[in-house]
């Protein structure tokens, strides 16, 4: 997931390499490149040329070419449709190899034809800017007239643009995997959620939240462009503990004032988690003459000290059951 610079968690590594390599850059994505060890038979070349700076042992990534290691690594990650992950591309800096951040520690170890895990990191410059650091994705000339919205290089003829129709959309999950998927334009949340159930595929699938900019996307009917997403948005999925699957409205105030302990007070136009399979029978003892359920505001934390039961009637029904 691209970060900002200027978050505090940002190791301060990232950021000197910023200052010296790429001095505009905003933003940084740091992703793991993992090579098995080459086979007797085959080659252990990684087909990269690499350039040494005088200031920073990171090695940039100038050309990756056919056939070699990261080459065949590149491929293999772009088949596997359901999962994209990140790719090592010119412009990429090696930063780290099998935990090894001097740079001769780094080049034996990437001449040994052994087992490679190198951490890699990308800039990302403001638009308009004189900076190096690559972009994946198409951009547009500052410059340029309407009429060609994708500009131009020197003597390089004009191509026609054609308007995108869909979004991609760039996803890190709960354990930290970068995945990209791509939707319609008019997509709503309900078809995020299924492109994604489609990617992680059914071993890997689990019950989770869509966030984007730290908001979850509760309504499935609701459009991702009515959310604020746009192509190139980056969102984040977080894993939900089943059977916490549910999303509810809250329809009716319930202050559980009359309750015992351990219910849950709402608030009508509050989004809240229910477990589908608490449900229990009506109670002679409470004031609503309903089944209850147990669940969590929306964004708290899942435990007994926020949790609590609360009457179905206070509820919307629920339009799709999810597993």
């Amino acid at each position: 997931m691209w970060r900002s610079l200027e978050q505090p968690k940002i190791r301060p590594e990232l950021r000197q390499l910023a200052k010296v390599v790429e001095p505009e850059a905003t933003e940084v994505l740091e992703f793991l490149i993992s090579l098995p060890p080459t086979q007797p038979s085959g080659s252990h070349l990684l087909g990269l040329r690499l350039h040494q700076a005088e200031e920073v042992d990171a090695l940039l990534v100038e050309e990756v070419h056919d056939g070699g290691r990261c080459a065949e690594k590149n491929k293999r990650m772009a088949n596997k449709l359901r999962i994209a992950a990140d790719q090592l591309s010119p412009g990429d800096w090696i930063c780290i190899v099998n935990q090894h951040t001097e740079r001769s520690k780094i080049f034996e170890a990437l001449k040994s034809g052994g087992k490679l895990i190198m951490v890699c990191v990308r800039f990302r410059v403001p638009p308009g800017t004189n900076g190096t650091a690559h972009t994946p994705g198409p951009t547009s000339s500052p410059t340029a007239p309407p009429e060609s919205p994708g500009g131009n290089l020197p003597g390089v003829p004009a191509t026609h643009v054609p308007q995108r129709t869909t979004l991609r959309i760039s996803v890190r999950r709960w354990d930290d995997l970068e995945m990209r998927v791509e939707v319609p334009q008019d997509a709503t949340v309900e078809q995020l959620r299924e492109k994604l159930d489609e990617a992680m595929g059914d071993q890997e699938r689990s019950a989770y939240r869509i966030m984007f900019n730290d908001v979850s996307l509760v309504d499935p009917q609701q459009s991702l462009q009515a959310q604020g997403i746009k192509d190139l948005a980056k969102v984040n999925v977080v894993k939900e503990d089943p059977p916490f699957t549910e999303y509810r409205w809250v329809v009716m105030d319930y202050d559980a004032r009359e309750e015992m302990q351990g219910y849950l007070p709402l608030t009508e136009g509050q989004v809240v988690r229910v477990c589908p399979d608490s449900e229990a029978p009506i109670d002679p003892s409470t004031k609503w003459r309903c089944t209850y359920v147990f669940g969590y505001p929306l964004d708290g934390p899942k435990d007994d000290d926020h949790g609590g039961w609360m009457p179905t009637e206070a509820l919307a029904a629920q339009k799709k059951k999810r597993s």
